[in-house]
């Protein structure tokens, strides 16, 4: 395994993706905005403030890798009142931004059902999942937008 460039960890492998933004959150450790900036460039978010999920996911990467490689996802955001600060450990639901890659002819509605029930059973809470090239809403994409941070991408 190569070196993560952001954590001194190994970057986790897949053989068809890799996990982003999950880099080692701590003393030492550059935060994964350096790597991965969010879109619109609004610049770094205060990690410290939300480590609850993050540090699920983190601890779950390489299950959410194997999710996402199950459901040919070509990338994977989280988005939401998961990355901020008003996020209810009790209440809160996890939203997740999918880009799907080609899917066989009738199997679209088998992946993205099978993928919430996956990310579901994963992290234990409500799942909202949300198709990127399904959001025409200027207003909806600018509010994804701005909380969105990357999970996955496909290699």
């Amino acid at each position: 395994m190569r070196p993560h460039p952001v954590s001194p960890e190994p970057a986790p492998q897949c053989q068809h993706g890799r996990i982003l933004g999950l880099a080692r959150i701590g003393a030492g450790a550059a935060a994964p905005w350096q790597r991965f900036p969010r879109p619109g460039g609004s610049g770094p978010r205060e990690w410290h403030k939300i480590p609850f999920m993050i540090e699920q996911i983190r601890q779950a990467r390489s299950e959410l890798a194997a999710i996402c490689l199950r459901h040919n996802v070509r990338r994977l955001d989280l988005f939401g009142s998961a990355v901020g600060t008003d996020f209810d450990q009790a209440t809160s639901d996890l939203d997740f931004l999918v880009e799907f890659g080609p899917l066989p002819k009738g199997g679209y509605s088998d992946h993205y059902f099978g993928l919430i029930d996956d990310l579901t059973g994963l992290f234990g809470r409500p799942v909202d999942l949300v198709v990127a090239r399904a959001v025409r809403n200027p207003y909806l994409l600018k509010s994804i937008n701005q909380t969105r941070e990357p999970l996955f991408a496909a290699a």
